[in-house]
């Protein structure tokens, strides 16, 4: 009798242990199989690294495109510390694009700023002395004072060349005067603007601008560029070009009016003013 108590016993104890400790504890709640972790297949993994890089060049543009606002002048608090040329431009009398090479000179990384430098050195070297900078989208303009120029596009001499009144032609004999006062004059006048940007435009045509607001525009501008430009190099995506305003009166009494187009090529009034030569230094 005690050893079938005993084997009952030990028949018991050995089916416990093969249930498990939790076995039997609480019949109505099995044991919970353990789930193996998902495997990551090698097509999903490509698209997740496909995205991951994708948020990455995204993050990448938002900053060049934040970093080109705040450091080239693009938001308001830097355009606004100087004046805003108009924009479109006005239709100008002659037009032409400046040559890259003539603006980077020895230096492939140089700066908007430094451009604007080699520009304002063209202007000194060509004896124009002063200059207005102003702010265009994404680059900035750069604006001569009004000077007196013959048919041929060359500048008159001396304190002629800034007159705003018709210098009166040369005299060599009676003859000459006389046929001076009989004879019409016309004064021929002239303002460069060198446009800097990755911008395309169209000239307002329009927009006719008058002598007086011309002559105005060196006044409104500022001496020089913020320093932000410093901080954007002059890559392919920039251009430059020099628009022509050439302004012509008929008579010492008369009003100036446009003269558009121009008789002269752009090429022919860059040669003639001597900025053509001096960018090639």
């Amino acid at each position: 009798m005690q050893s079938q108590s005993r084997a009952y016993i030990l028949a018991l104890l050995m089916l416990g242990l093969a249930l498990g400790p939790t076995a039997g504890c609480n019949p109505e709640e099995p044991a919970k199989p353990v789930t193996p972790p998902p495997s990551i297949t090698t097509e999903k993994k490509k698209a997740m690294d496909v995205k991951a890089k994708q948020r990455e060049a995204d993050t990448k543009d938002k900053s060049e495109s934040h970093q080109w606002i705040t450091r080239a002048g693009i938001d308001e608090e830097v355009s606004l510390k100087i004046p805003h040329f108009p924009w479109p431009p006005p239709e100008a009398s002659a037009r032409q694009r400046i040559p890259s090479d003539r603006l980077r000179g020895t230096d492939p990384k140089i700066s908007l700023l430094g451009v604007a430098r080699r520009l304002e050195a063209a202007f000194d070297q060509a004896g124009y002395g002063e200059i207005a900078y102003y702010f265009v989208p994404k680059g900035f303009a750069i604006v001569s004072r009004l000077e007196q120029i013959r048919q041929d596009g060359t500048p008159l001499d001396g304190p002629d060349r800034w007159s705003r009144e018709i210098a009166p032609p040369p005299v060599y004999s009676l003859r000459a005067y006389i046929e001076a006062l009989f004879s019409a004059n016309p004064g021929h006048f002239r303002v460069v603007v060198f446009i800097v940007t990755s911008e395309p435009f169209a000239e307002d045509i329009k927009t006719d601008v008058t002598r007086d607001e011309a002559l105005k525009w060196l006044a409104r501008g500022t001496n020089k560029l913020p320093k932000e430009y410093d901080n954007v190099v002059f890559d392919d995506s920039y251009d430059c070009s020099a628009l022509i305003y050439e302004f012509e009166k008929p008579n010492r009494d008369d009003p100036a009016f446009l003269d558009n187009p121009s008789a002269l090529p752009a090429q022919t009034h860059l040669e003639k003013s001597r900025l053509w030569s001096a960018l090639a230094r």
